[in-house]
């Protein structure tokens, strides 16, 4: 009987701790999951939403491409704000393309006010001065709607973390916002990209001309 009540005391003191799962609802809506694949877990911490997020870049063809995950939000999520973790640390990126990156950038979309479709959340990027990237360091720039960071590089096969990304939203249960993440290639990366494109339109029209 004694065990059982340290049991069950440690279990409540980890819910006070960790806080219960929030209903924000998380989903991905490009590209398909063997393209970019995002893994998250949401929880109540105190006053805020933390999202454990990480994100793996698979292809070549998703270097300029975003990722693009969508936030719902529930009843208990109002006036919470939202922060993007992984770890302890900030939110995780996996550069599987093959490719280096040079630049990343973080876009907040709020969908327009239509009828019959869900409202948007009014989200944005708060507290930017405490950004930052583990290889990019600050950002170049930071906005309400939108975080560059710049000249990297993410070595292909490399990873990378930002930390103290928070999202503030105004928006009532059911509202919506976009995430896009995207990774842009460093030069010599964009130059085998481009040479590849040139030989293989070449060798198409070497072969329509015979």
């Amino acid at each position: 009987m004694h065990l059982m009540r340290m049991l069950i005391a440690a279990a409540l003191a980890l819910f006070m701790i960790a806080g219960p799962a929030s209903a924000l609802v998380i989903k991905q809506v490009e590209p398909d999951a063997s393209w970019a694949a995002a893994d998250w877990a949401v929880n109540l911490v105190g006053d805020h939403i933390e999202v454990s997020l990480q994100k793996e870049f698979k292809v070549p063809e998703m270097v300029g491409a975003p990722l693009v995950l969508e936030f719902t939000l529930q009843d208990n999520d109002l006036g919470k704000d939202i922060y993007l973790v992984h770890a302890g640390d900030g939110e995780e990126v996996i550069n599987s393309t093959g490719l280096a990156w040079g630049d990343f950038h973080f876009v907040l979309v709020n969908p327009p006010q239509v009828p019959f479709l869900p409202p948007p959340a009014g989200a944005t990027f708060v507290e930017l001065s405490g950004v930052s990237s583990d290889l990019f360091g600050a950002p170049a720039a930071a906005s309400g709607s939108q975080i560059d960071f710049l000249g990297g590089p993410v070595p292909a096969g490399g990873v990378v973390h930002f930390s103290g990304i928070r999202i503030a939203h105004s928006g009532g249960e059911g509202a919506v916002f976009y995430l896009k993440e995207i990774p842009t290639p460093e030069p010599g990366s964009f130059a085998i990209v481009c040479f590849g494109a040139g030989v293989l339109l070449f060798r198409r029209a070497r072969t329509k001309g015979r």
